[in-house]
């Protein structure tokens, strides 16, 4: 008869490139064949060391590369294979730290190593090694092996360290010789990792109870003190304190005593010594340290009442007074000293919290290498230039600025009556007399004339000139050279253009607007696009508070997390309407609206946010079994704690749990999300509030506090709830200075990540682009600022130098570093915000010619670059000595390429721009004529002022023209 041999399953599923899995096949007649011919193949490589029986074959995985495909049984000239049964390659394990960085030569603590894929094997073994090689390869020693416990993640892995063998000669102090066994993948390379190294620690002997402690009073909350020596070789988890087999809460554990909260009351009736019990981890204890007696407080009504009248009564009551005084004091005294013992057990509990924390931060720093951010979609979410421009030119304003409108038409004219006048009033704004006589006009008002209706005035003058570059830069030149002839004259010069408090200073900075936008299209933006998804990818590696803004990987320490939570990653998929299934990857303290935004992220990739839904428009679906569930940031499942509200989270609804019990085991379901439309109409009894980051992270402390008001809820959290202010003991509120301070070192490891992008910003900022001309615009620039230093016979090289940053990298380029999204239609967090002011300082900086001091005093902004800057300022001296070597522009080269800018800038819709948005041929992005309505309106405010200064001109025919302009077009100002 005929057999047909067939494949079942396949166990494991995975193992590391290295090899070494032992893989079990199971099936039927898996054996009806000559052996010498039967073989495996996992993803077309081929399984050695194989036995053979009819329903199971078992071997051994070879090498191969990264990759999953099919398992293949060859038999005879028969290949048998399942669908089901696959076979996937996996990265080896990669390891960076231990934690604690010592064990005890008893064993039984635990360890955690910390790492990449280190759950790539199915019984992850830890073992010590001899020092020389050995039979069995220099792997280990007459030590049973343990097998150890991966996180879901493969983050983590903890092994539970056995008995140190005496053969390994490891004196105390001594570094420990350690392998850990994942299948053929090569284990923690501890010689030239000093975060995998650890020592040997002399066993804690916890010897005796505080013999002040042996009378315990019950109810009284003190703690118990053990004595003894070493005790801090092991951490305090590892301690477990038992008063008559009850539980001792551990308060505190020191190099010779720890403390413990013990039941409250006696744990027995019958007996009165209770025993006290220590175990250390899994292999000491337990240590009998004495016994522990409770004494009830006195009541002395009873006592009085049951002695009744006469003298004896009276006597009794004496003594038993003196009784009672005598034990107050004593137990006076015995408090005080109790205290004392606590504040010193407090102390030191402390500095072992500080070392642990400055242990903990010192291993980041070393050991958190993040992957370079890889982009592939090179479509950058550019804006078109009408809405970079409007950022420029009015910061403030909406889509419902007049330049973005058809002329609002004053009541009681018609289009054709106003459109000749402003026609009109162009014309008197494109004579240059006229011009600069109504700025000076307008400026010489003072007070009347704010700040921001320069910025204004600059602004609308730029829209006006908008297809006349050549004009505007005419006007802007000649408004410079008097503003610099003022400085001048007031004795500080390098105090030009350092703050916009002038016309000028606003039209520099929109005229560079203008010119720039074509050469950060093909040159700076990228690098600044990339340090932007570099911050926010950094960011979102680690817990960032929805409300505060704060990041565990914050550059900036106004923005920092000084709290370490722990978290893990919660991995599942995303479902798409097209049934498409996309991995993504949250954790768990990520709020709801938080998730969404990383969905978003991850499903649009760089495509423009206004492009795609708004956050407040879906909502987050768990979806089982084909059914959602809804996630809100707010429901009824919401943990509060007196008027304070808990954030809701993805760990609030066990997805971390979720997501390792698949990793653990593919047959549990993994966490499936979709983002479906929110309902039009509000859910009844729910509600629609969101968490958005963007937002509240920028409010004031109080509109955050009252951002819930139904009920009796008052305040609202995420990640950690305020403390109290009122109360605190003057040595608490150090402590918390202390430690808040400890975790700055988070910041170096934070900017040694970033460091690159924003290293390659400042050269496409500060370099002339490799095979490019340097953009005319900046030559211009810097050609005219060297004449006039010339004319004003300008001596000292730091007052240009001055005058070259404050025009270009001050008033322009800072400004765009800070606020990305004026370039790109994306959504700036608050805390991104605060990462890009750090960076951008330290590129001002390095821009300053005089010498910067530093102390332990100066902000952390500043101390982050310290080095970086004084590397940074030779090179923009040599960027601008490189600009002056450079020929002139001729003025016809110049005025080609305004008349080309102009022509770029008004025409300029990028791909992702909506039809509706592109303008009519020849037709420009700005409403000329609405800026001119705006312009007008100025000039009559002040037309009385305006006449005067135009006759003192000399300009009386402008004054006729201007006169008459008033009579035939006469609105309100």
């Amino acid at each position: 008869s005929y057999l047909q041999p067939m494949v079942g399953s396949v166990s494991p599923v995975f193992g590391p490139m290295a090899g070494g899995t032992k893989v079990v096949i199971t099936g039927t007649d898996l054996d009806i064949g000559n052996k010498q011919n039967t073989r495996v193949e996992l993803r077309r490589t081929e399984c050695t060391e194989l036995s053979i029986s009819s329903d199971q074959l078992n071997c051994t995985s070879t090498s191969d590369v990264l990759g999953g495909g099919p398992v293949m049984v060859f038999i005879d000239n028969a290949v048998v294979s399942n669908d089901e049964a696959e076979f996937s390659y996996r990265n080896n394990p990669s390891y960076e730290s231990v934690s604690p960085m010592n064990t005890i030569p008893a064993g039984g603590v635990i360890l955690t190593f910390t790492g990449m894929d280190l759950d790539v094997a199915q019984r992850p073994t830890f073992v010590f090694t001899n020092s020389l090689p050995s039979s069995v390869g220099g792997r280990q020693v007459n030590q049973g092996p343990v097998v150890c416990n991966a996180s879901g993640d493969g983050t983590s892995l903890e092994c539970v360290v056995p008995p140190l063998p005496a053969s390994l000669g490891v004196g105390e102090g001594g570094a420990v010789p350690y392998d850990i066994i994942m299948d053929a993948a090569p284990g923690p390379n501890a010689s030239f990792v000093p975060a995998l190294q650890f020592t040997s620690s002399p066993n804690p002997n916890p010897v005796m109870l505080r013999e002040s402690d042996q009378m315990y009073t019950a109810d009284s909350g003190d703690l118990i003190e053990i004595l003894g020596q070493n005790l801090d070789s092991v951490q305090k988890s590892e301690y477990r304190v038992t008063v008559g087999g009850e539980e001792c809460v551990l308060d505190f554990v020191g190099p010779d005593r720890l403390s413990c909260l013990p039941p409250q009351e006696s744990p027995s009736s019958d007996e009165s010594e209770i025993q006290v019990m220590v175990f250390v981890g899994q292999n000491l204890g337990p240590f009998d340290v004495g016994s522990l007696t409770y004494v009830p407080g006195l009541d002395i009504i009873p006592i009085i009442a049951g002695v009744g009248g006469g003298v004896v009564g009276i006597v009794l009551f004496f003594l038993l007074v003196i009784c009672i005084v005598v034990c107050c004091y004593q137990r006076k005294g015995k408090e005080k000293e109790k205290k004392v013992q606590n504040l010193l057990s407090q102390m030191e509990h402390w500095e072992l919290e500080m070392a642990d924390e400055c242990k903990r931060a010192f291993t980041e720093l070393q050991t958190d290498l993040a992957d370079l951010v890889q982009i592939s979609d090179r479509n950058f979410p550019f804006r078109d230039f009408r809405s970079f421009a409007m950022r420029f030119l009015f910061p403030s304003a909406g889509d419902d600025h007049p330049v973005l409108n058809p002329l609002a038409l004053p009541p009681g004219y018609s289009q054709e009556d106003v459109v000749p006048h402003l026609e009109t009033f162009k014309d008197l704004l494109m004579d240059k007399k006229f011009l600069l006589s109504f700025v000076r006009t307008l400026e010489a008002q003072g007070g009347g004339f704010t700040l921001q209706d320069r910025c204004n005035v600059a602004s609308l003058l730029m829209v006006v000139f908008q297809n006349n570059l050549i004009y505007a830069t005419d006007i802007l030149q000649t408004l410079l050279s008097e503003l610099m002839q003022k400085s001048i004259g007031r004795g500080h010069p390098k105090l030009l253009l350092r703050r916009t408090e002038s016309v000028a200073e606003k039209m520099l900075a929109n005229w560079l607007c203008f010119l720039l936008y074509p050469h950060i299209l093909e040159h700076a933006g990228e690098p600044l696009f990339i340090l932007y998804r570099a911050i926010k990818s950094q960011l979102e590696k680690g817990p960032v508070d929805v409300i505060t803004g704060e990041a565990k990987h914050s550059l900036s320490e106004e923005k920092l997390l000084r709290q370490h939570l722990d978290f893990m990653p919660v991995e599942g998929v995303i479902e798409t309407v097209g049934e498409e299934k996309i991995p993504i990857k949250l954790l768990d303290t990520d709020s709801i609206t938080q998730a969404k935004e990383k969905i978003l992220d991850t499903l649009y990739k760089n495509a423009p946010v206004s492009s795609r839904p708004q956050l407040t428009d879906v909502d987050l679906e768990l979806r089982q079994s084909g059914a959602g569930i809804t996630l809100r940031d707010q429901d009824q499942t919401n943990i509060t704690e007196g008027d304070w509200m808990k954030v809701n989270t993805l760990g609030h609804f066990k997805l971390a749990e979720m997501s390792k019990a698949h990793l653990d085991n593919p047959k549990y379901p993994q966490p499936k999300f979709m983002l479906v439309p929110r309902p039009t109409r509000p859910v009844s009894g729910v509600s629609q509030l969101d968490m958005l980051g963007t937002i509240i992270a920028n409010m004031s402390v109080t509109s955050r506090s009252s951002l819930i008001t139904s009920g009796e809820l008052a305040h609202v959290y995420h990640l950690v709830k305020p403390e109290p202010e009122v109360g605190n003991e003057e040595s608490a509120l150090r402590h918390t200075k202390i430690m808040s301070e400890v975790f700055l070192s988070r910041l170096l490891s934070t900017k040694r990540i970033l460091q690159p992008y924003v290293d390659d910003l400042f050269n496409a900022v500060f370099t002339i682009p490799r095979g490019k001309l340097l953009p005319p615009a900046i030559k211009s620039l810097f050609d005219f600022l060297d004449l006039q230093a010339a004319q004003l016979n300008i001596e000292d090289p730091e007052v240009l130098h001055t005058w070259k940053t404050n025009s270009l990298p001050l008033r322009f380029w800072v400004n765009l570093i800070k606020n990305p999204d004026f370039i790109f239609d994306i959504n700036k967090s608050a805390t991104v915000d605060a990462c890009l002011t750090v960076i951008a300082q330290a590129y001002i900086d390095a821009c300053s010619t005089a010498e910067q001091r530093y102390s332990k005093d100066t902000p952390t902004a500043r101390l982050l670059y310290v080095n970086e800057v004084k590397k940074y300022k030779e090179h923009i001296r040599m960027y601008y000595d490189t600009i002056q070597s450079l020929p002139k522009l001729l003025p016809s080269e110049l005025e080609e390429h305004l008349r080309e800018t102009a022509q770029v800038c008004s025409t300029s819709v990028l791909p992702h721009s909506s039809n509706q948005n592109k303008p009519p041929h020849n037709q420009l992005f700005f409403v000329t004529e609405s800026a001119l309505m705006e312009l007008y309106k100025y000039a009559l405010e002040y037309s009385a002022d305006l006449t005067d200064t135009l006759n003192e001109d000399g300009l009386t025919e402008t004054v006729e023209v201007f006169d008459k302009l008033k009579a035939n077009l006469h609105i309100k100002s």
